[in-house]
């Protein structure tokens, strides 16, 4: 009995854990996503996203092309706790715009 009751905890447990990690969509990508479509006024649906480096990304769509960099700061006593993170825009241009 013991042993059943503990395997069904478990089994409720990580499911809830699943159901958590499945409804989390704020990932750095999707915060990338949604601050370059607003920045450009249009849909996520229409940029595409290059990766630069770790933390640097280009994103392109609607007649923009940009640069983000990952910025980040930590909370806490002496940073040891969480990381906040934004997307800032290093460049822009339009297509089309001279290079001049």
């Amino acid at each position: 009995m013991f042993r059943a009751a503990s395997c069904l905890l478990f089994a409720l447990c990580a499911a809830g854990t699943l159901g958590c990690a499945a409804q989390h969509t704020n990932t750095p990508h999707d915060q990338l996503l949604k601050r370059a479509a607003y920045d450009f006024d249009c849909t996520k649906d229409e940029l595409s996203v290059t990766k630069i480096d770790d933390q640097t990304r280009g994103v392109e769509g609607c007649g923009h092309r940009a640069t983000y960099v990952r910025s980040c700061s930590r909370t806490g006593p002496n940073g040891m706790f969480k990381a906040d993170c934004t997307w800032v825009m290093n460049t822009s241009r339009r297509h089309g715009d001279d290079d001049e």
